[in-house]
């Protein structure tokens, strides 16, 4: 680990943006486009400056607006510009499920999707534990709907608390963001939540957002575009 510049982008597999204006508390990822669009600019140029060659990563909030303008600025194909995408909404949704079942985490499989933000969706038509769908279990119970929604709102909301608390939620991302970066380093086509350019799946076009997609050495080669 060291400090260096520009210039040492020009080998470089994989480079993570992570610079930019902080989220405020009471402030929204979205308030944040105008300050981050001039910043990502000048980093692009003067990475893609350099020869850089490799796969931007990018984990500044807004994330997917912003995944969306390097892909712009770098003219790179879009499997090499990926987001953070909801990987770490993924994680937290995750072990919410898990208190809730009383099972680890890792036992639960479980994705939010869409937005970075607070019109992220809860996949609930897929989440399931060993096979069982957590849905239904939900259900079953009488205040199962009532369940749900706090999940979910906890969930959705839990990034502003961390923020409120210790100003940034740093651990979170960099666990999510090590992730990714094994999966492109170690060619694993894991299937992970992650911002990236939609053309026709689910519907949209032309727009950054996270989803499950397939990643490996080539970067976000394949979106799998659920029912």
């Amino acid at each position: 680990i060291y400090v260096g510049d520009y210039d040492d982008c020009s080998d470089a597999d994989i480079v993570c943006i992570c610079a930019g204006a902080a989220q405020a508390p009471g402030e929204t990822r979205l308030d944040l486009i105008n300050k981050n669009l001039r910043i990502f600019h000048d980093i692009v140029s003067k990475v893609m400056a350099s020869g850089f060659d490799g796969i931007f990563l990018v984990a500044s909030n807004p994330v997917d607006v912003l995944s969306y303008t390097v892909l712009r600025f770098s003219g790179l194909p879009k499997e090499r510009v990926i987001g953070s995408g909801t990987i770490l909404d993924s994680a937290r949704f995750r072990v919410c499920l898990g208190n809730e079942f009383d099972v680890a985490p890792w036992s639960v499989d479980a994705m939010m999707i869409g937005e970075h933000g607070d019109s992220i969706i809860a996949l609930w038509s897929t989440a399931n534990i060993a096979g069982m769908s957590v849905q239904k279990m939900l259900e079953q119970s009488e205040d199962g709907q009532a369940r749900m929604d706090k999940i979910y709102t906890t969930v959705r909301n839990a990034a502003y608390e961390v923020i409120a608390a210790k100003g940034s939620t740093s651990h979170g991302i960099g666990m999510g963001l090590s992730r990714i970066s094994n999966a492109i380093l170690h060619n694993q086509g894991v299937v992970l939540p992650v911002s990236t350019l939609l053309e026709g799946e689910f519907g949209q076009n032309g727009v950054y957002i996270g989803v499950p997609t397939v990643v490996n050495r080539q970067g976000a080669v394949r979106i799998i575009d659920l029912q």
